[in-house]
């Protein structure tokens, strides 16, 4: 049975010592209790390995917030998905609205990172949505659509989980998206694709629903004692 996923990425926000206390106060919340649903924090570069090392990551999986779209070289100030997995963390979190408005990241940009991620053993976030005035101009099925076609229908990697956010920290019910709003033949090509991976005995988020949202949402999942 699939478990929901409650993953809350930090932004720009704590310094070292307040992040680890943060994520030590959630370790220790989740002591002796087991969530019904898989916990995530997305943490800044600089919190990685030390947030890794503080708390049981059998518990709580740590993604960093983004990685490079290059595997090495002279890229002042990047992080390599190698990097990254380097720090004991397990996950990134790719295609964010903010990565795409604010540092114009393409489909072809974020292809390219999904692949880099999973040729270093770490899972994608994979984000999906639109900003404030596509939605209000009547093209959020339109840019979600081109997002999907973009990077994830054209992976070439085995994908071994996908997970589906939009830019609202809601849940996603993109099962019911799809079918009703986006184009047929991306819709057809997105089931292709997971009928692939499935095929090949992958982990694939075949649902296409997710709960993204932020630590506070935690009070929405049941605990129960183990």
């Amino acid at each position: 049975m699939r478990k929901n996923i409650v993953a809350g990425n930090w932004k720009m926000n704590t310094t070292l010592a307040e992040g680890l206390a943060l994520a030590k106060g959630l370790d220790e919340a989740l002591k002796g209790k087991t969530p019904n649903c898989d916990v995530i924090i997305g943490t800044p570069f600089t919190h990685l390995a030390s947030v890794a090392a503080a708390i049981d990551t059998n518990k709580i999986g740590v993604a960093a917030e983004n990685c490079a779209d290059k595997e090495k070289g002279a890229y002042t100030g990047e992080v390599s998905a190698a990097m990254v997995a380097s720090t004991g963390a397990k996950y990134v979190i790719l295609g964010h609205s903010e990565r795409r408005a604010y540092y114009h990241e393409t489909p072809e940009i974020l292809k390219t990172k999904v692949e880099l991620a999973l040729a270093n053993g770490l899972t994608p976030i994979f984000c999906i949505g639109e900003v404030l005035e596509e939605r209000e101009a009547g093209k959020h099925f339109e840019v979600v659509d081109a997002q999907i076609a973009g990077s994830l229908c054209l992976l070439k990697t085995s994908l071994r989980s996908s997970l589906l956010t939009n830019r609202f920290g809601l849940s996603v019910q993109v099962k019911q998206l799809l079918p009703s709003k986006l184009r047929k033949s991306t819709l057809s090509s997105v089931q292709s694709w997971l009928t692939s991976m499935a095929r090949k005995s992958l982990t694939t988020l075949l649902s296409f629903t997710v709960v993204a949202a932020s630590l506070l949402t935690l009070k929405n999942c049941s605990l129960t004692p183990t």
